[in-house]
C-alpha cells in the first residue's frame, strides 16, 4: 500500500497536459468509469472505490457499503454506469455481492447479495 499510480497525458484532453501522480493507498486499479467530463471513479485490488477529480488532481474514497470480517481478496473488478448516468453498479468488497449507487452523490440505493 502507499503506492502511487501514474496519470499519463492524453492528446486533446485539456486537464492532462503532463504526467502526474496520484497519492494514496492504491494497490492496482482494476476497473474505472467516467462519471462526467472531469471525474473518474475506479476500483482497486485492495477493495477501494476512489473518485478522482482531474481538474484539481484530488481524490476521495467512497466508504464501503458492506463491511465484513472477511472481505473479498479479489478487489473491485466491475464498475458499470447505467445509460441514464444516474446509477452505478459496483462489485462489492464482500464475495457474491453488488452495490448500486446513486450518481453523482454516491449514495447506496441497493445492496444485492447472492449465494
Amino acid at each position: 500500500y502507499g503506492m502511487t499510480e501514474h496519470v499519463l497525458p492524453m492528446p486533446g484532453t485539456p486537464y492532462l497536459e503532463a504526467e502526474g501522480e496520484v497519492e494514496g493507498a492504491i494497490n492496482k486499479i482494476f476497473s474505472s468509469v467516467w462519471l462526467d467530463d472531469d471525474t473518474v471513479l475506479f476500483g482497486t485490488k485492495n477493495n477501494r472505490l476512489c473518485r478522482f477529480k482531474v481538474s484539481t488532481n484530488t481524490m476521495d474514497y467512497i466508504p464501503p457499503a458492506i463491511t465484513s470480517a472477511t472481505p473479498c481478496a479479489g478487489g473491485v473488478y466491475c464498475l458499470e454506469l447505467c445509460p441514464s448516468r444516474h446509477m452505478l453498479v459496483a462489485s462489492s468488497q464482500v464475495t457474491h455481492s453488488l452495490v448500486i449507487y446513486q450518481v453523482p452523490q454516491m449514495h447506496v440505493l441497493y445492496i444485492c447479495k447472492g449465494h
